[in-house]
């Protein structure tokens, strides 16, 4: 039940909140005032929850005891008064519903308010103090604590989840709170998340929700949960490592001392804003850094851990991953991975190293990911290295890719949009047995239907996939560049009155100014050494009637250039591959005029001054 006026809810029988004794029977009674009783019965006599909402800036009242089997439920977007104690599975007192931050927590006077359940969620717009199971509500409105309940842990049974939400201001956790049994503790603050004390769990995890932490000297900890440290508003920076109190949300190095887990620890959040890591050592823990809103992870100083993975994540419209010259990423065995997930840039930016040392197969990967997903078109993807990549036994992957899927309704289409996926390495990209792969990719998958006659289709576009070698790759293992190139064009309409033009530019290039090598110093392998340049393009016309004219002036450019350094193994193949692979399948009943061209290039320069050169002029 909602209404907009305040709901007295009690169980004492039709003679309203006054009545003096509980009945016997499962019949609830809500008195609306003024007005008529509300009568809920449950058919089998037991009722299993109850869940009652208050929408408007007004006061819901729990004027008697209520017990259920699986849920009770009060919500108001104003003030909540719980007057007699309850029991269920699973119950929520929540004031303030709307999130506006007015909307205060009152309890009966002593005896304390006992809330006997499972899984307890309570939340208001003022301060919660945690004090073990005991917790204790202040109301900036009051000046004053309005509420106190204990949380009971029903009989033969345990307590489960924790849900604390000041939906304005602060969390403070007194003295020790502790879950068991893969139960879980979440605190949303408004403001600041205080730990005077130790938040732990076994095997559950700890989500934590502020827009600033204090972590004094005990431990947020979990056996195997994961932990997540996450903003509460959208674009809050974040700063690791810092030891002069600033603005943004701060988690010092003692307090990421604090911070233990065999799980996943998480700080930010895909609504974050920038995110700067000074010194920030997390010793074994594995460690997710996520930031969205402002598009920016920083790293300025040392981010490391020994045995723990550490993965950084951008996801927004632009998004930058930037280890800056004066910092470094070290993990000894754990795995590193960067993101930056875009929807129109994605750049990654290598000034200080990335690093793993450990000589175990399969540990201490490396994987940068520049990918931009969207459904229009004009992304870049680049990930630029100017200082050194290096492992010992793992793998190395560079990626940079765009993927756009474009499905329009027009009565014309015109595009002129530019896909740019580019990696420079300037320094050098290096793993003792570990294979490396870069790789640059378009994928644009492009649908127009005519929504009408189609006037015309005019495509324009610009699809750029190159790889640039500029310093030395090395490893026992192999080595695998690519650049490609994957386009698809299907258009339908009755009839495309002018023309068809596709004027589109597909380049994918390797250019390779340095040594690659699967044989460092002279070390025997079998690794091998594979570049390859592609163009995948089909383009798919169907027209029920006529076109005006078909002209196919698209220029496809496939190139693998070596100077004049070395490719070089031991005994595994080498192998470079420049390839245009085109397929046009056009359906019409009458074409006013058809033609076009294609230009297919490959280079293998090996210091005698020649190159292979391919040219085919294509009509039909």
């Amino acid at each position: 039940l909602g209404g907009a006026e305040d709901f007295v809810v009690s169980e004492v029988g039709s003679d309203g909140p006054d009545a003096d004794s509980l009945p016997e029977s499962a019949t609830l009674y809500l008195y609306g005032l003024p007005g008529p009783a509300v009568e809920l019965v449950s058919p089998s006599g037991n009722l299993l929850g109850l869940e009652v909402t208050s929408t408007l800036e007004t006061t819901l009242t729990v004027d008697s005891e209520f017990s259920r089997e699986d849920y009770l439920r009060f919500y108001s977007a104003g003030d909540l008064y719980v007057n007699y104690d309850l029991s269920a599975d699973s119950i929520t007192v929540f004031a303030d519903a709307n999130w506006d931050g007015s909307g205060d927590l009152y309890s009966r006077e002593p005896p304390v308010l006992t809330l006997t359940a499972h899984n307890h969620t309570l939340g208001g717009a003022g301060d919660f103090e945690l004090y073990g199971d005991e917790i204790w509500y202040y109301s900036y409105s009051e000046e004053d604590y309005t509420f106190v309940s204990e949380l009971v842990v029903p009989l033969n049974s345990s307590l489960g989840n924790l849900e604390i939400v000041s939906t304005a201001n602060n969390i403070t956790v007194a003295e020790a709170v502790s879950r068991t049994g893969g139960h879980s503790i979440d605190l949303n603050a408004g403001d600041t998340i205080y730990i005077y004390d130790t938040l732990s769990t076994d095997t559950g995890d700890i989500n934590l929700t502020a827009d600033d932490y204090v972590i004094d000297g005990l431990t947020i900890i979990s056996d195997t949960g994961d932990i997540t440290l996450a903003n509460r508003s959208d674009g809050r920076p974040i700063a690791l490592g810092y030891t002069t109190p600033g603005d943004d949300l701060e988690i010092d190095d003692e307090e990421i001392s604090l911070i233990l887990t065999a799980g996943l620890i998480t700080i930010g959040s895909r609504t974050a804003g920038t995110m700067t890591v000074e010194t920030a050592d997390f010793d074994t823990q594995n460690i997710a850094l996520i930031s969205g809103s402002e598009d920016t992870i920083n790293v300025v100083g040392a981010l490391s851990t020994t045995t723990g993975n550490i993965n950084l994540t951008v996801d927004a419209y632009d998004a930058d991953i930037n280890v800056v010259s004066g910092g470094s990423i070290y993990s000894e065995s754990g795995n590193i991975t960067l993101e930056a997930l875009a929807g129109n840039s994605a750049h990654i930016n290598v000034n200080g190293p990335i690093y793993t040392t450990t000589a175990t197969a399969g540990k201490g990967n490396i994987t940068l990911t520049a990918m931009t997903s969207n459904d229009g078109g004009g992304t870049y993807s680049i990930i630029d290295v100017n200082s050194p990549i290096t492992t010992v036994a793992g793998n190395i992957s560079l990626t940079a890719s765009n993927i756009v899927n474009i499905n329009i309704v027009s009565s014309y289409y015109y595009s002129e949009d530019y896909n740019y996926a580019y990696i420079y390495t300037h320094y050098p990209v290096s793993s003792e047995s570990g294979d490396i792969a870069i790789e640059a990719a378009n994928t644009v998958n492009t649908i127009v239907t005519g929504s009408s006659p189609l006037d015309y289709y005019y495509d324009d576009s610009y699809n750029y996939a190159e790889v640039y070698i500029d310093d030395d790759i090395y490893t026992t293992g192999d080595i695998n560049i690519s650049a490609a190139n994957n386009l698809t064009k299907n258009v339908s309409a009755d009839s495309i009155e002018e023309e068809y033009d596709d004027n589109s530019d597909n380049y994918a290039y390797v250019y390779v100014y340095d040594t690659l090598t699967t044989t460092p110093n002279g070390v025997a392998s079998t690794g091998e050494i594979n570049l390859s340049a592609t163009n995948d393009i089909a383009t798919t016309v169907t027209v029920n009637d006529s076109i005006g004219d078909y002209e196919d002036d698209s220029y496809n450019y496939a190139q693998v250039y070596v100077s004049g350094n070395t490719l070089y193994t031991d005994t595994g193949d080498v192998s470079l591959t420049a390839a245009n692979t085109i397929s046009r399948d056009i359906t019409a009943n009458s074409i006013g005029g058809i033609g076009g061209y294609d230009y297919s290039y490959e280079y293998d320069y090996d210091n005698d001054g020649e190159a292979d050169y391919y040219y085919h002029n294509w009509y039909d």
